[in-house]
């Protein structure tokens, strides 16, 4: 009987977390590449094809991602978006091929005389930032931006995802992680111009994407944190590479527990989190080998849920205690 019980709430639970993600809300644009550059949205602004090639994507599809020369390629989206408001959110998977140039993923109203729109980019040294823009100038003064402070890797897939609710309250993660970031520039109120959107490069900006871009997502909302989760997770799930199938093997045992709970051969996390079905941690520690015990006596019945996480990814894993 108490095997039922333990099922039905972890049933509910899963139910309730995610109940809420509609990815389909307020969505403006959406690029999954699957062997074209149709706009999935309802707005249908399919890209105009500049020297791209067809490529396999994170999970190794053939012909499902866009390759970019680094000179010469870029996706010309035939709007500006000149309805947008803040919040707006962006995601995408990209694969950078090499550093050394400041390279734009996305512009929504891409000029070259002024800042105009928002602007999703990794600088020369590999960092993430993104900026919205107020219509003036080319410089510091026009535009309000958000650098991460950890560098993205290279010649490895990993989903972005940025939400801008305004001149000090942006989010950047890397595979479904919040980054550390710095802000900078005085830029006022956001302005849209009335040129196209680009996928892999800016008007302004002399350089091109070096390296592949898939499954970009363009909102006028803020994403919530269950939908940034699942905007990367989707993928993450289905990957056939060896590190990927370790991350998502990794199992609790013995589960229901009573006293500590195992977890084997872990790759690549750092630190552990346990957290109770209303979001609140009720223990945590650092991982300082692969084979990871945590003593749970302390913990009362019920369902919990173990975060483990690393530089690029995290994940979590349902449990139940039963003392």
């Amino acid at each position: 009987m108490k095997k039922y019980i333990l099922f039905f709430f972890i049933s509910f639970w899963c139910i309730q977390s995610y109940s809420q993600v509609n990815l389909d809300s307020l969505l403006i644009g959406y690029w999954p590449f699957h062997g074209n550059m149709n706009d999935e949205s309802a707005l249908e602004n399919h890209g105009i094809n500049n020297d791209c090639l067809l490529a396999s994507d994170n999970i190794g599809n053939l012909e499902e991602a866009y390759e970019y020369n680094g000179q010469t390629s870029f996706i010309e989206i035939p709007s500006s978006y000149e309805e947008l408001t803040l919040p707006f959110s962006i995601s995408a998977w990209i694969l950078k091929s090499e550093f050394g140039k400041h390279e734009h993923i996305f512009s929504s109203s891409s000029q070259t005389d002024a800042y105009h729109g928002v602007y999703l980019s990794v600088n020369p040294e590999g960092f993430v930032q993104i900026s919205y823009t107020d219509g003036e100038v080319l410089g510091f003064t026009s535009r309000r931006t958000k650098l991460a402070k950890t560098k993205i890797p290279l010649n490895e897939w990993i989903c972005i995802a940025v939400v801008v609710y305004g001149p000090n309250d942006m989010i950047i993660q890397y595979n479904s992680i919040t980054q550390d970031g710095d802000y900078s520039g005085t830029g006022g109120a956001l302005s849209n111009g009335n040129q196209s959107a680009m996928i892999g490069r800016a008007a302004h900006n002399p350089d091109y994407w070096s390296g592949k871009i898939d499954e970009v997502k363009f909102y006028n909302r803020a994403l919530s944190d269950d939908e940034l989760h699942v905007i990367c997770e989707a993928e993450l799930t289905s990957s056939i590479t060896n590190k990927k199938q370790e991350i998502h093997s990794i199992k609790i045992y013995p589960n229901p527990a009573n006293r500590i709970i195992h977890v084997d051969e872990i790759p690549t996390f750092d630190t552990y989190r346990i957290l109770d079905t209303q979001g609140s941690i009720v223990q945590e520690g650092q991982i300082i080998s692969t084979n990871l015990q945590v003593n749970i006596s302390n913990l009362q019945d019920g369902i919990y849920i173990l975060e483990l996480t690393g530089k690029f990814e995290s994940i979590k894993r349902m449990f139940a205690v039963s003392q």
